[in-house]
């Protein structure tokens, strides 16, 4: 089924890929990394504790450049890598990730830092293919193709959540329901939509979180969740303004009025 195929509600929500999920390699804030760096360098657990408090949308970006420069280092020449400034890498961002766990109270930054520095050659080498199943999904989904996008993001989904790559299991999720929605199979979309979302929140990861929000609303408008429907679309007003989406916020309060109405409650 082409995307043109859609209604016009589902067909807003199944665009906001121009909310996408960020790419493997995300360029840091420089103050941040800096300051991560010297911090590391001395010790200073809580400096940088109070650091990730104050750029909880940075934690993810930070440690993930570390671990994916020591993962550029190795496939590099795997044979005679620098083993010492590897090891460095991952000692720092397993450090930095453990801060911004006891900071957030969400384990899965350290999880996925140490599941990230613990992987051998044929898991490396798995994590890279997961990447390369989502780049294909996403071909897939710009020409309009939701079987095929469908099939590469399960493929990334299924690659990703064995190696503890939660940030790729989210990729992979977050088209997987897209696609499941574009079928109109919303029921079975509200599960890859629903951890895709909760796993991008524990991640910090705002704006992937808001794309993968006005896909889930439309699913559960579809299958008349309302009451579900009432949280998702209050969290779309709310961050609807941080991205200057308009659009989302409409969408949200139309959501809102009709879930109302079909609970029996006024606005």
């Amino acid at each position: 089924m082409l995307l043109s195929l859609l209604t016009p509600l589902a067909s807003l929500a199944l665009l906001s890929l121009a909310l996408p999920a960020a790419p493997p390699t995300v360029v840091v804030e420089d103050d941040v990394a800096q300051l991560y760096q010297q911090y590391h360098a001395a010790e200073d657990s809580e400096a940088l504790g109070k650091l990730w408090g104050e750029h909880p949308d940075e934690i993810l970006y930070t440690i993930d450049a570390d671990l994916e420069a020591s993962l550029a280092a190795w496939e590099a020449d795997p044979e005679n890598a620098d083993q010492e400034h590897i090891a460095m890498l991952q000692a720092r961002a397993r450090w930095g990730a453990a801060i911004a766990s006891k900071v957030t109270g969400d384990a899965i930054f350290a999880d996925y830092a140490a599941a990230f520095a613990g992987w051998n050659d044929e898991q490396k080498k798995s994590f890279r293919e997961g990447q390369a199943a989502f780049g294909r999904s996403r071909e897939q989904l710009v020409k309009g193709e939701a079987v095929g996008a469908l099939n590469e993001a399960v493929a990334c989904r299924e690659l990703a959540e064995p190696l503890g790559d939660w940030w790729g299991t989210a990729m992979g999720l977050s088209i997987e329901g897209k696609m499941l929605a574009a079928l109109e199979r919303f029921e079975e979309a509200l599960v890859p939509l629903s951890r895709a979302r909760l796993i991008y929140n524990e991640l910090g990861l705002v704006g992937a979180e808001y794309g993968v929000l006005l896909d889930l609303s439309v699913s559960l408008q579809s299958t008349g969740r309302w009451e579900r429907v009432l949280v998702v679309a209050d969290a779309i007003v709310a961050l609807s303004g941080r991205f200057n989406h308009d659009e989302g916020r409409t969408m949200a309060e139309g959501l809102i009025a009709e879930a109302l109405a079909a609970l029996g409650r006024e606005g």
